[in-house]
């Protein structure tokens, strides 16, 4: 029984150990104080964070500074044990608690206005390093909210790719796009990299921006850069079908290595009214899964 017990132990760890990187992006509608003092909100959150290896996290707007730690203490504080571990009585295998910490990094606020943003990241220290982020100086002109660069590194195996964060400015789609095709580059240097994740809510659809506009995007034209989430998804909990959250990527490696993307529907998954989902956010979060 010993013997087949240490058996498991090493199986679980080892298919722990070589499994990809599960990662979303997860626009949290005016994500500030308001919602950390929801308790069951929260707790949702934190539900749906824990399923990835790493979540960056859009609109947050919190003068104070305090609310994207609060959502760090939420994804830990409810997280006491592997989901799927053997365990004993007391949650224990082997005399030792097994536990999954999330660490966190948040940008800078950015936008013209008063009503300012951060974009933040929460990811498992033991599956990704964030080996470097990068602020895009001297694009204050350009976009309401500057993109981000980020370079983050499988700890399986070493492999480096940069996540390009964007939340894309509604009124002017089509203008902040075009400048997003001409500054990626920018953070593929930066990263010294040419695996490229440009992710976020960029609006990419129904009002903000037609099936014609959308189809004359250099993003679009250029056909080394590719759409991981298509138009005909729906992202947002409205019942409108609206793909404003992407995923675009470029680099053969990293394209060659994506192996599922796709749209996290809690709502669903939850068995929630639209009302009640309304309360966590008007988008879902939308997913990829990197071998």
């Amino acid at each position: 029984m010993h013997i087949l017990l240490v058996s498991l132990v090493v199986l679980f760890f080892s298919q722990e150990s070589v499994k990809g990187l599960k990662m979303a992006s997860f626009n949290i509608q005016n994500f500030g104080v308001k919602k950390t003092r929801n308790p069951e909100l929260m707790a949702v959150l934190g539900k749906i964070i824990r399923r990835y290896d790493a979540v960056f996290i859009h609109e947050i707007r919190d003068k104070s500074q305090s609310a994207f730690q609060a959502l760090l203490n939420a994804v830990n504080g409810n997280e006491r044990t592997w989901s799927n571990a053997p365990t004993g009585p007391r949650g224990r295998f082997c005399g030792r608690k097994i536990t999954r910490r999330y660490v966190g990094h948040v940008g800078p606020r950015y936008g013209r206005t008063a009503s300012k943003e951060q974009v933040g990241l929460i990811y498992r220290p033991d599956k990704i390093e964030l080996a470097g982020n990068y602020t895009m100086n001297g694009l204050d002109k350009a976009f309401e909210r500057p993109p981000y660069c980020y370079l983050l590194s499988a700890k399986k195996d070493g492999f480096k790719f940069a996540s390009l964060a964007v939340h894309i400015d509604p009124d002017v789609v089509f203008a902040e796009m075009e400048t997003l095709y001409k500054v990626a580059p920018k953070c593929v240097a930066m990263a010294h990299t040419e695996n490229l994740i440009i992710l976020g809510d960029m609006n990419a659809g129904c009002g903000y921006l037609s099936n014609r506009k959308r189809e004359l995007l250099s993003l679009r034209r250029d056909t080394t850069y590719k759409w991981l989430i298509g138009d005909d998804v729906d992202t947002t909990v409205a019942k409108s079908k609206c793909a404003y959250d992407r995923f675009i990527c470029k680099g053969a490696e990293i394209i060659g290595r994506v192996s599922s993307a796709g749209v996290f529907n809690f709502l669903l998954a939850y068995n929630f009214t639209v009302e009640k989902a309304k309360t966590i956010s008007d988008h879902f979060p939308i997913e990829l899964d990197i071998s």
